[in-house]
């Protein structure tokens, strides 16, 4: 019986999933895969993440609006600010899961904000200081189009 030949798209996963292995797992790649650079090792991620989020920021984009950081008992002034003199954009609130979103204000996780864009963010600061927190830091500061308050 003769083999039939793979899908591309089949064939394609496989050769991703060789990539995206680091060289340390028991997963048994091809032989010049198996050598290769040591993968970073993952005590080291929340430094080089936190080097990306400083907390000097200065701006955002092209607005040249200064990140403010504020407490998080004035989240709802700031929104409430933010409204009165814009009618029109959409605001999110990234990490707060206490508060409820409405038609111009959204509430999102950092997981559920990833590739979405919004005219201003108030991020809510996690006080945790593991590689999530910084990766989800880095997701939420990253949204904002306009202007980004992070609170905490």
């Amino acid at each position: 019986m003769v083999a039939q030949p793979q899908r591309p798209a089949e064939h394609f996963g496989r050769q991703q999933r060789q990539f995206i292995l680091p060289a340390t797992s028991t997963y048994s790649a091809p032989r010049g895969l198996r050598q290769g650079p040591a993968p970073v090792s993952l005590d080291r991620w929340p430094d080089l993440l936190s080097a990306l989020v400083d907390q000097d920021a200065t701006s955002v984009r092209s607005s040249g609006l200064p990140v403010r950081y504020r407490p998080v008992s004035e989240r709802d002034a700031i929104l409430a600010d933010w409204l009165a003199s814009h009618h029109e954009g959409i605001a999110c609130v990234i990490g707060d899961p206490s508060f409820q979103g409405s038609s111009r204000v959204r509430s999102l996780t950092p997981a559920l904000a990833k590739g979405l864009e919004f005219d201003l963010v108030v991020l809510v600061d996690s006080a945790a200081d593991n590689l999530q927190a910084v990766v989800d830091r880095y997701v939420g500061m990253t949204r904002a189009t306009q202007q980004l308050v992070v609170l905490s």
